[in-house]
């Protein structure tokens, strides 16, 4: 696992880099939120093409995925029928035990960075040549 220092200093030095513009950061919260506005940005940042019905299936065991574990994600994922929006819900860290909440502190900070490079629905952008 990356130590914070490390991460801290490999986000700073990757974002922005004005030469390095094929990174795109999905923030899961967007994701869930907006799931066929992200999937179509990120399509368009790496130069594919948006297809909408890729974002629902039928539900149920499929032979060409594989699933390496019998847990609950797997098991609601399988009998899922596609991305749909999802309004998150969040606790508070006040409730969490001390050494949660120095985690978050360190964590956050490095989080808050990325966050502001993050690709959004509404973006334009150009596909990596």
């Amino acid at each position: 696992m990356m130590d914070r220092e490390t991460l801290g200093e490999y986000s700073k030095a990757v974002l922005p880099a004005p030469d390095i513009d094929w990174i795109r950061l999905i923030d899961s919260d967007d994701l869930l939120e907006n799931p066929e506005g992200i999937v179509s940005a990120w399509c368009k940042a790496v130069g594919l093409d948006f297809v909408p019905e890729a974002l629902s299936w039928e539900p149920g065991a499929r032979p060409e995925v594989g699933w390496y574990d019998n847990g609950s994600w797997h098991d609601s994922l399988s009998a899922s029928s596609g991305l749909k929006p999802m309004p998150r819900t969040y606790g508070s860290v006040e409730d969490q035990p001390d050494h949660v909440k120095e985690i978050y502190a360190q964590a956050l900070p490095h989080y808050e960075h990325l966050f502001k490079h993050r690709l959004k629905a509404d973006e334009t952008v150009n596909a990596p040549a």
